[in-house]
């Protein structure tokens, strides 16, 4: 497959208001996913590889559970049928919990017009307006505070986990 463009951005998302925008970008513009139907576990790893070849960390990349991903996922698909658009996502999710699901049918055209296009021209217009956004989204100084503060942690996951690399090296 071809190398997949990093989704939404450069960086692991940090929480799951960030996955949930990864998973639905990954679903539109990946050329990394399917072919369908695919299951949620299949999903989860195509992305974590995606982020493994740009090299984050095995602790950026927790972020990346099957579980999370299928919470995303239904979310999408939920959001769809209350648009009264239910079969663009067409999911086979037996239990409706867990990462026991796949997804049947995804119409990649209709969801990114429907769900990711909108996200995007609402953060356009947004940082027109002059308002600042977090990676989630958030407006105002809040927004931008939680974006420096997850950049700080992420910095900081890294120099520990350089320096218990390091220690690793150094007791050998």
């Amino acid at each position: 497959a071809a190398s997949a463009a990093p989704p939404v951005g450069l960086s692991c998302p940090p929480g799951p208001e960030e996955l949930h925008r990864c998973v639905l970008d990954f679903i539109c513009r990946s050329p990394d996913f399917g072919p369908l139907p695919m299951s949620i576990v299949g999903l989860n790893a195509a992305l974590r590889r995606t982020f493994q070849r740009m090299q984050f960390s095995r602790v950026e990349l927790a972020i990346f559970r099957a579980a999370d991903t299928a919470n995303a996922v239904r979310a999408i698909a939920t959001g769809l049928q209350a648009m009264g658009q239910s079969r663009i996502l067409v999911l086979d999710d037996p239990t409706g919990l867990g990462d026991d699901m796949l997804i049947a049918e995804a119409n990649r055209g209709e969801i990114y017009r429907l769900v990711m296009l909108p996200m995007l021209e609402g953060d356009s217009k947004r940082l027109a307006a002059g308002a600042p956004i977090g990676a989630d989204g958030a407006l105002g100084s809040r927004g931008v505070a939680r974006e420096e503060q997850r950049h700080v942690s992420a910095q900081q996951r890294r120099t520990v986990a350089e320096a218990e690399a390091q220690a690793a090296l150094d007791a050998l």
